[in-house]
């Protein structure tokens, strides 16, 4: 399989079982991992996505992905803190169907950013 930087696959993220507010179950997930990597890696990295209820607002550390972005069916949020190194041979079961903006992959690198920075 051929993973590129930006695309949106489907990934089972329950393998080994979630533990506590891990994301559980198979979601779609953006790889962030650059396409270097994603060509001679074993790994690589992706931040899942999640459905964003109606009448809720994004929180401070999810980035909105609105409806027909990477082919997503609902307006979602990425959850940038939930980022994940994973195997794509054994937990990406569907290959990707779209791409998110380059402008909502700057939003998640800078909400890992803002979250990693040292403050002290």
């Amino acid at each position: 399989m051929d993973f590129r930087h930006r695309d949106v696959v489907w990934v089972d993220l329950s393998l080994g079982g979630p533990v506590g507010d891990e994301m559980p179950k198979t979601r779609p997930c953006v790889v962030i991992s650059p396409d270097v990597h994603n060509r001679n890696g074993r790994c690589i990295l992706v931040v899942p996505i999640s459905t964003l209820k109606v009448g809720r607002n994004p929180g401070s550390t999810e980035v909105f992905l609105p409806k027909g972005e990477g082919d997503l069916r609902d307006d979602s949020v990425a959850l940038p803190l939930h980022v994940r190194s994973i195997d794509p041979k054994h937990r990406v079961k569907e290959q990707s169907r779209g791409s998110i903006s380059e402008e909502s992959l700057s939003k998640i690198v800078n909400v890992l950013y803002q979250f990693t920075k040292r403050n002290y």
